[in-house]
């Protein structure tokens, strides 16, 4: 698991000089404390570093190099260098000191001072560096996202002779919002104008650090769709299946989704059993042109709601149990491997942990997920073929959705019902993502029976140290998937003819500081109320006669027109529905014909699957 690193907190042993050869069980003492005090569009970071000896005896020639990093999340050159610029750094003693400094591969800044002074017993020495920072910190829509770097897995905080501690103090103006989530869970004080985090360097090992800061976030959306000609016939139809973002109401993180813009009103919009919204289209077959389709969604968190109290399996109804904890395609829960992990997760639990089963399982199997599989950007830039829960449990390469679906398929095989949710969704953490706009996102959700309520999970997150279950507004739903990944596609199309140039829907995602729509809008559960569901809306005969009725409508309405203009103030006027009827008969009756050869012509269908 690959982790951000603090690096450069010890001075090599090598450099103490033994004065007297005294043995002594603790010589050696480091002490960081780093304060990040949260600005608008960055951090100003103040390290303080405290260097002593604790047995006499021994000591620190002046001259030794004292490594210091500024950590980056692959910060552009221009950030990087503007941090550079900012630096300055002080001792206890009133002195301005130089330093020299490079970049590693990962734009990371390491910083060298040469100590000035020998640093003996009972005279500690302090150090304090001071800069501005957006390497760590990040502004989204109405979110400010802090990332505090962890320390190595296996990290020791004290080793023969040596000591270590490491505090980090994030200081928060309460201007910018309540506290959204502390990760690793750390104290949060009330500090008058400021809120004030305290996290151990204790918690940090193996994991990064994560404070989010606000508790709405708002989010615009464009779907596009093109369609274009398939066939010459002018009166049948194309049919265009899409899902459409919903609204979440039932969970910690609640999402109310709006629609702004329709380009094309839909044919109708039906609801699934999973409460997703699909909206159908229907297009001239021998037409080309584009669906557009806008809105917005408002995204808040819950903090009265504490997911870590669950239930147990016997609370979960047994529809709920049926219905979301069935193998399927790419997610093999009956495979034997995937019940042998799932056997042995499940009999690692306490008695004290089976009380509250479904939090346990849900977080061992998270903690399970990440270690077993690595993130593949190989696979992600590359052929992002789906690898499904059995291959990635096998060695498979693994993105997001290999993610999801191990961690569904082993908590189906556990008896808790999870299935799949998706989406944007973006990670400071993961720099690629957060600069992406589409719907380029899958992760979990788990039903907990206490609150009755489905849970997000998302172990990608998890990867970087991040185990965030239910907790952050990071994470923008389209739809939710419980019979298959693919069960409801992300677009279906039925078309005449041949459809050489189809072409997927465009989905754009992008976090906004607020929403200012003042026109129409429609909240997406009154979509199938303004658009009922229409039985025979698939059919080809349909499609056929109800584009036969557009196309006679049209006309009848071009020569009604074109008859009262050519006849007002004639005799003819008097006779004009024998007029408008003998200049129908031939038509007609060569319509009728080119029906017979062409009505029962299949239509063809074409599906999409989720994309990632």
């Amino acid at each position: 698991m690959r982790q951000i690193i603090l690096t450069g907190i010890i001075v090599l042993v090598a450099g103490f000089i033994v004065k007297t050869g005294i043995a002594a069980d603790a010589v050696y003492n480091k002490a960081i404390e780093e304060t990040f005090s949260v600005l608008d569009n960055e951090v100003e970071v103040t390290e303080m570093r405290r260097t002593e000896i604790l047995a006499p005896g021994w000591y620190i020639p002046a001259g030794t190099e004292e490594t210091i990093v500024i950590n980056s999340l692959k910060g552009t050159n221009d950030k990087v260098q503007k941090v550079i610029e900012s630096i300055s750094i002080t001792d206890s003693e009133g002195r301005v000191l130089s330093f020299s400094h490079s970049t590693d591969s990962e734009n990371n800044i390491i910083i060298s001072v040469s100590l000035p002074r020998n640093i003996e017993y009972s005279s500690p020495y302090f150090i304090q560096t001071k800069y501005k920072s957006s390497l760590l910190f990040f502004k989204t829509g109405t979110l400010r996202d802090l990332y505090i770097p962890g320390l190595d897995e296996g990290f020791q905080f004290s080793a023969g002779q040596y000591h270590f501690s490491y505090l980090a103090k994030v200081l928060v103006p309460k201007t910018f919002g309540e506290i959204n989530l502390v990760s690793p869970s750390n104290s949060i004080v009330d500090k008058g104008d400021l809120w004030e985090i305290l996290i151990s360097g204790e918690s940090l090992v193996g994991k990064t650090g994560w404070v989010q800061i606000g508790r709405k976030q708002f989010y615009e959306f464009i779907i596009s769709q093109k369609f274009y000609p398939t066939s010459s016939i002018p009166f049948t139809f194309n049919t265009f299946k899409t899902v459409l973002p919903k609204s979440i109401s039932n969970s910690k993180t609640t999402q109310q989704t709006f629609y702004t813009f329709f380009s094309q009103e839909p044919y109708m919009v039906e609801e699934d059993s999973d409460k997703n919204i699909i909206a159908t289209f229907k297009v001239p077959s021998n037409a080309s042109g584009e669906i557009i389709i806008k809105g917005y969604s408002v995204s808040e968190n819950n903090p009265d709601i504490s997911v870590s109290n669950a239930g147990t399996i016997s609370q979960i109804d047994s529809k709920i149990i049926e219905d979301n904890t069935k193998p399927a395609q790419f997610w093999e829960s009956s495979s034997v491997s995937i019940k042998e992990v799932a056997e042995g997760i499940k009999n690692s639990l306490t008695e004290e942990e089976k009380t509250n089963e479904v939090y346990y399982l849900t977080v061992k199997t998270y903690q399970f997920v990440i270690d077993r599989i690595d993130y593949s950007q190989t696979k992600k830039y590359g052929l992002n073929e789906r690898k499904g829960a059995l291959a990635t449990f096998n060695g498979g390469a693994a993105v997001c959705m290999e993610y999801s679906d191990l961690f569904i398929a082993i908590m189906r095989s556990l008896g808790v019902p999870a299935r799949a949710a998706f989406g944007y969704g973006y990670s400071a953490i993961d720099l690629e993502s957060i600069n992406e706009t589409t719907i380029n996102h899958q992760w979990a959700e788990v039903y907990f029976p206490a609150l009755n309520m489905w849970i997000p999970v998302d172990t990608t997150w998890g990867e970087k140290g991040d185990q965030i279950i239910g907790g952050d507004l990071n994470h923008f739903y389209s739809h939710v998937a419980s019979i298959d990944p693919n069960t409801p596609n992300s677009a279906e199309f039925f078309f005449f003819g041949f459809a050489q140039n189809l072409e997927d829907r465009v989905f754009t995602v992008r976090p906004v500081e607020s929403t200012l729509s003042t026109g129409t809008q429609i909240e997406s559960s009154q979509l199938p109320n303004k658009y009922p569901v229409k039985e025979s809306g698939q059919t080809v005969l349909d499609n056929v006669v109800g584009g036969i009725g557009n196309t006679f409508q049209t006309i009848d309405t071009a020569v009604t027109n074109f008859l009262t203009s050519s006849l007002a103030n004639t005799s003819l006027i008097n006779n004009f529905t024998i007029v408008k009827t003998s200049i129908y008969i031939t038509p007609v009756g060569l319509l009728l014909i080119f029906i017979i050869i062409k009505i029962f012509r299949k239509a063809r269908k074409k599906s999409v699957p989720q994309l990632h």
